[in-house]
C-alpha cells in the first residue's frame, strides 16, 4: 500500500489536455463523522512540468516556512499563505474557513489577486466591491468579500507586511435594509396542523417554537436532551463543507445555550423519543436510513411542505425569524429573545427586529402614564 504523502509534497502529473499539473499535500483537516482526519490538497497547473515542479517546491516552502519575499508578494499569494495558517493553527472553525477560501476563491482573487500587498490601496478594494455590484453580485455579498479581505489584512499589518489595512479604510458598499420575512400566528398554526404525523415533525415544532438555525436543529443529539427538567441545549451545528458534512460548534460563544421548552416542544421531543430512541450521539434527527439530514435538504423539505400548508415556499430561516416575531408581539424581552436566538449581542437583535419593535408602544404609554396630571 503507498504511503500517504507528507504536508509539503505532492505529484506532478499532465493532463489530456497536454497542461501540467501537481497535488500538494495539505496538513489533515479536522476528524469528520466517519472518525478519520480529512484529506486537504491543493491543485497547481503551469504549461511545463519544469513551471509546475518550480511552483510546488515554491508552495511546499511557503507552507514549511510562512516565508514569501514581501517584494514580489501578491495579495492572492498572501491570501493563500493566510488561509493555511489559519488551518494550521485551528483558530477558526472548519466551515468558517472553508467559506473564506470560496470568498477568496470567486471574488477577491480574481479581482485584485495579482495585485502586489504592499501597494493595495483601498480604491482597489473599492473598485473590487463595485464591480461586484455592477456584475449583478448582492450587496451582502459585496461586503462579506470586504470583511474576508479586511480580516486577512489585519494579520498582515500585525505581522509588518503592510503599513495600514485598505480594505477598513475603503469605503463599505452600500446595504440595502430588508424585513425578515415571517409567518403570521395563524400561518404558524396551521403550519403546526399540517405537520402533525410527519417523520421531521418535531423538527418543524423546534424551528418554529425555539428559532434555532438550519446548523444548530440538525446538529441536536439525544444527549442534549433533559426533558424531565423541559429543557434542552443547543451545542454544535451540522455543517456541510464542501462534499462532506461535520459537526463543528456553534456560530459563536453565545450560540451555546440553554432553552427552556414549550409545551408543544417538550410533547413533539417525547413522543420523538419514543418512537425513535437513540444513543446520547446519535443525531435527533436523520434520513430513514440513519444519516445526517443535508441541510439543503432540510431547506427544500420546509419549503415543499410550508407550500402545501400555506400556499408559498418558506425557508428554515424564515421560521426563526417567525419565532422572533411572534415572541415579541406576545410582550417576551428583547433580551429574551436575543437569549433564544442566540445572538452575540441584543444590539444584533434590535438591529435585525427594529421595524417589529417600532410597534412597541410600551415606553410611550408608560411616559404618558407618568407625565399625566
Amino acid at each position: 500500500m503507498a504511503k500517504r504523502r507528507s504536508p509539503g509534497e505532492g505529484s506532478v502529473f499532465q493532463a489530456s489536455d497536454g497542461r501540467w499539473h501537481a497535488w500538494l499535500e495539505l496538513p489533515a483537516g479536522p476528524v469528520g463523522l466517519n472518525g478519520r482526519p480529512t484529506r486537504r490538497r491543493r491543485k497547481l497547473t503551469g504549461s511545463t512540468r519544469k513551471e509546475v515542479a518550480a511552483k510546488l517546491k515554491a508552495a511546499g516552502d511557503e507552507l514549511t516556512t510562512g516565508v514569501i519575499p514581501e517584494a514580489r508578494l501578491t495579495v492572492g499569494a498572501y491570501l493563500d499563505r493566510w488561509l493555511d495558517r489559519r488551518e494550521l493553527a485551528a483558530d477558526l472553525a472548519a466551515g468558517t474557513v472553508a467559506g473564506y477560501r470560496d470568498i477568496i476563491g470567486i471574488y477577491i482573487k480574481p479581482a485584485i489577486g495579482t495585485r502586489r500587498l504592499a501597494t493595495l490601496t483601498p480604491t482597489a478594494v473599492e473598485e473590487m466591491t463595485g464591480n461586484l455590484l455592477a456584475s449583478g453580485r448582492a450587496p451582502r455579498t459585496a461586503a462579506i468579500a470586504r470583511a474576508v479581505l479586511r480580516r486577512a489584512l489585519t494579520d498582515a499589518v500585525r505581522d509588518g507586511l503592510i503599513a495600514r489595512n485598505v480594505a477598513q479604510l475603503a469605503r463599505p458598499p452600500r446595504q440595502p435594509r430588508t424585513e425578515g420575512r415571517t409567518l403570521e400566528l395563524d400561518q404558524a398554526r396551521t403550519l403546526l396542523d399540517h405537520v402533525s404525523g410527519h417523520p421531521l415533525e418535531t423538527a418543524f415544532v423546534l424551528s418554529l417554537m425555539l428559532g434555532l438555525r438550519r446548523g444548530e436543529l440538525l446538529g441536536l443529539q439525544y444527549g442534549d436532551l433533559e426533558l424531565d427538567a423541559g429543557r434542552l441545549t443547543v451545542r454544535r451545528q451540522l455543517r456541510a463543507i464542501g462534499q462532506r458534512l461535520e459537526l463543528t460548534d456553534t456560530k459563536t460563544a453565545g450560540s451555546v445555550r440553554v432553552l427552556n421548552l414549550p409545551g408543544p416542544a417538550s410533547a413533539a421531543l417525547r413522543r420523538h423519543v419514543t418512537e425513535r430512541p437513540g444513543l446520547p450521539g446519535a443525531l435527533l434527527f436523520t434520513t430513514p436510513a440513519g444519516a445526517p439530514i443535508h441541510p439543503a435538504v432540510w431547506t427544500r423539505t420546509v419549503g415543499r411542505v410550508t407550500a402545501a400548508a400555506l400556499g408559498g415556499h418558506w425557508s428554515p430561516h424564515a421560521l426563526r425569524h417567525s419565532c422572533a416575531s411572534i415572541m415579541l408581539a406576545a410582550g417576551v424581552p428583547l433580551k429574551t429573545v436575543s437569549t433564544v436566538l442566540g445572538h452575540s449581542s441584543i444590539r444584533v437583535t434590535a438591529d435585525v427586529y427594529a421595524h417589529l419593535l417600532a410597534d412597541d408602544t410600551t415606553a410611550a404609554d408608560a411616559m404618558t402614564s407618568a407625565m399625566a396630571r
